[in-house]
């Protein structure tokens, strides 16, 4: 199996970020399946007969879970991700749930080709890099035999916000152009490609929607999202950083101790989460 790109752990306390981050997710986008497919798919499968889900990149399968606590018993759910490391145990989970060791970026299984209703890809930008969109695109829409529901950040839009006149930001703007200059150089363009190939590839446009993180009502919510993300990423990618920004490891250590202090103030961060909903079109369109 190919090797994995993945920037992130693997470990329980990566394990139960994932699970928080799906919570965050649905907040703030508002479901775990969009309105368009629930009005049509949940409740007329295209098969005719059971529901057939899958989640790729599955990671904790916490989305997989979620859902099949108000989907009917008979719905069969799939999660594929290259490692089964953070995967339930299959007594902690229901038996019409199966979770597969899978690399989006190789071919699915003939087993799995145009059988699910619906396929869910959530967050997976830390994964791929430059042909792996285009490989991961083909892959997922092998799977489809209905409808395709694609989440994942737009991280190039992120921007360092006041909430008050005067809150130190200088350390925090620093440490952003660090995270975006590596970024630009190791994930971008990542998810702004995906209209441009599901179009390529015949998946009819049903939705295209964009989320700014900072919609929340409660504003703490809103600025405590700032120092694990900010801090995360740039521990992860400090080689891309050093290498991009021409800057030594430990003064980028010290930007991001002062940006801690002042992501405790009255400073947020905001970027754009892309939702998007395709659909496999029928052999009569």
């Amino acid at each position: 199996m190919t090797a994995s790109k993945y920037l992130l752990n693997r470990d329980s306390k990566e394990s139960a970020r994932l699970i928080a981050q799906h919570e965050w997710l649905g907040e703030l986008v508002g479901c775990n399946v969009h309105p368009t497919i629930t009005s049509t798919l949940l409740k007329d499968p295209q098969s005719g007969g059971k529901l057939r889900i899958a989640d790729v990149a599955t990671g904790t399968a916490i989305w997989l879970l979620d859902l099949a606590k108000t989907l009917p018993s008979d719905t069969q759910f799939h999660g594929f991700d290259i490692s089964a490391a953070q995967f339930p145990p299959s007594e902690a989970r229901p038996s019409n749930v199966s979770l597969h060791e899978h690399n989006v970026t190789e071919p699915f299984p003939e087993e799995y080709i145009g059988s699910f209703d619906l396929v869910a890809v959530r967050l997976i930008t830390a994964g791929l890099r430059g042909d792996d969109w285009t490989k991961a695109v083909k892959n997922v829409e092998s799977l489809l035999r209905g409808y395709l529901q694609w989440i994942e950040p737009v991280h190039s839009s992120m921007q360092v916000f006041n909430s008050k006149p005067g809150a130190p930001n200088a350390a925090t703007r620093r440490a952003v152009h660090f995270f975006l200059e590596a970024y630009k150089h190791t994930l971008y363009p990542g998810p702004l490609q995906l209209p441009d190939l599901c179009e390529s590839h015949g998946l009819e446009e049903l939705a295209l929607e964009v989320f700014p993180t900072d919609h929340y009502r409660d504003f703490e919510r809103v600025r405590s999202q700032g120092k694990p993300f900010l801090s995360g990423a740039c521990n992860v990618m400090m080689p891309m950083i050093v290498k991009h920004c021409d800057v030594k490891e430990e003064e980028v250590k010290s930007v991001l101790d002062r940006a801690m202090e002042e992501l405790d103030g009255d400073l947020y961060l905001r970027s754009e989460m892309q939702f998007m909903v395709r659909r496999k079109k029928s052999a009569s369109e």
